[in-house]
C-alpha cells in the first residue's frame, strides 16, 4: 500500500462519530443511576418523629400564646369600654347636677331681682315720682321676662317660685301698663301650666278632681292666670295638709320576731 492511501484512510477514520444512543448507555454506566426523586413525607410519617414532636408542641404554644394575647386584648377592650361608658355616664350626671345648680343659683337671682324692681315700682307710683314711673315700668318688665325664662329652662322650679310670685304680683298691678300686664300674664300662664300639669298626675279625690278642672277652665279658657295661680295653691295647700295627716295616722310597723323574743 502506498503511502498516500494510507494517510487518506487514517483521515476518513477521524471522522467516524460514535451512535448518540451507545455514548448515553456508556455514560450512564459509567456514571451511574440518576438519584429517585424524594417523595415528600406525609404528616402521618413524620409528626411522630422528634423534630415533628418539637414542630407540634411548638405549633401550639405558639396558637396557645396567640390565643391569650387576642383574649388580653378582648379584656382590656372590653374593660376600657366599660370604664370609659362609666365615666361618661359619671360625667353627664355631674354636668346635669352641675346645670341644675347654675338653674336654681340663675332662678334666685331672676327671683330677688323681680321682687326689688316690682317693690321699687310701687314705691315710685305711691310716691307719684312721675319722672321715674317710666323706667321703673321697664326695670320691672325686664326682671319679670328674665324670671320668666328662667322657668322655662326648668318648669320643675316653678313650684319653687310659685309662692313668691304670688305675693310679689299685686306690686305689678298697681299701674295701668299693657307691655307690663302682657309680660305678668305670660309669667303667670307658664307657672300655672305646670302646676297644673303636676296636679293632674297626683292622686285625687272626686272633689280635688273637679277643683282642677275649675282651674283649668279658668287658665285656659278665661285665662284669669293670677286667680288661677291662687286657686291650685290653695289646692297643693290642701293636698300637703292631707299628706300630712296620712303619715302622722300610720300605724307603726312593729317586729313581730323582736316581740316573739320579748315575750
Amino acid at each position: 500500500m502506498q503511502e498516500k492511501e494510507l494517510i487518506s484512510k487514517i483521515q476518513a477514520l477521524k471522522e467516524i462519530k460514535p451512535n448518540q444512543q451507545w455514548v448515553s448507555s456508556v455514560k450512564t454506566n459509567i456514571l451511574g443511576a440518576a438519584p429517585a426523586q424524594e417523595t415528600p413525607a406525609r404528616k402521618g410519617d413524620y409528626v411522630w418523629t422528634m423534630p415533628g414532636i418539637i414542630s407540634l408542641i411548638y405549633g401550639k404554644r405558639k396558637l396557645a400564646y396567640s390565643f391569650a394575647v387576642l383574649l388580653f386584648v378582648a379584656l382590656g377592650v372590653y374593660s376600657f369600654t366599660n370604664f370609659y361608658s362609666l365615666q361618661q355616664t359619671q360625667v353627664a350626671n355631674e354636668n346635669a347636677t352641675a346645670s341644675l345648680l347654675a338653674l336654681q343659683a340663675e332662678l334666685q337671682d331672676n327671683m330677688k331681682a323681680f321682687k326689688e324692681k316690682s317693690v321699687n315700682l310701687a314705691e315710685v307710683v305711691k310716691r307719684d315720682q312721675t319722672e321715674k314711673i317710666d323706667g321703673a315700668i321697664q326695670e320691672a318688665k325686664v326682671a319679670v321676662e328674665t324670671l320668666t325664662d328662667s322657668i322655662k329652662k326648668d318648669p320643675n322650679l316653678a313650684k319653687t317660685v310659685a309662692s313668691e310670685i304670688s305675693n310679689t304680683k299685686t306690686y305689678l298691678s298697681v299701674i295701668d301698663d299693657e307691655d307690663l300686664k302682657e309680660s305678668s300674664d305670660d309669667l303667670l300662664k307658664t307657672i300655672d301650666e305646670q302646676l297644673i300639669y303636676d296636679l293632674e298626675k297626683a292622686t285625687l279625690t272626686p272633689d280635688q278632681q273637679k277643683s282642677v278642672e275649675g282651674i283649668v277652665h279658668l287658665v285656659y279658657e278665661k285665662k284669669q292666670y293670677a286667680d288661677g295661680l291662687e286657686s291650685i295653691l290653695m289646692l297643693n295647700a290642701e293636698l300637703n295638709a292631707q299628706e300630712e295627716e296620712t303619715t302622722i295616722d300610720q300605724p307603726e310597723v312593729k317586729d313581730q320576731g323582736n316581740e316573739q323574743l320579748g315575750e
